[in-house]
């Protein structure tokens, strides 16, 4: 994904999810979100280890933290992303890393992966070796 890389140093202050995302009302929207379109795929174990791949400014994060998930991390590619998820929603399990070569380190740590409106920024030869990759962290191949 290198050639994308500019789109990405500002995309939390050009996108349409710039606002302030603190108030309650939008938390609780995503979290309804999150429960509803995923929760029959998220694990029963509120302790197991879940990592949002593409985590964006954070908003899924914080709802399955709300949700009672306790071992939640995120990555991005996005450093203005990853500051906003820190400093404004105040997260503290987020880090700016490349997915393939951060997944490549991490076999059997996790036990779930999300993956929200982050594969459609991949062209398909990369979207491909992200799939092996995390196949690979599941099945060991």
């Amino acid at each position: 994904m290198p050639q994308y890389i500019d789109l990405y140093k500002k995309y939390t202050s050009t996108s349409a999810l710039s606002g302030d995302l603190r108030s309650k009302a939008d938390r609780a929207w995503t979290t309804r979100y999150i429960r509803k379109s995923f929760g029959n795929f998220l694990p029963i174990d509120k302790g197991a280890s879940i990592l949002e791949i593409g985590c964006g400014f954070g908003a899924c994060l914080k709802s399955l933290a709300e949700l009672g998930y306790s071992n939640c991390s995120g990555i991005d590619l996005s450093d203005e992303q990853i500051r906003y998820a820190i400093d404004v929603l105040k997260l503290n399990n987020v880090q700016k890393v490349d997915a393939i070569e951060f997944l490549r380190t991490k076999a059997n740590t996790f036990n779930c992966i999300l993956a929200l409106d982050f594969l459609e920024h991949f062209e398909l030869p990369d979207l491909m070796v992200l799939g092996k990759t995390i196949a690979h962290l599941f099945m060991g191949t």
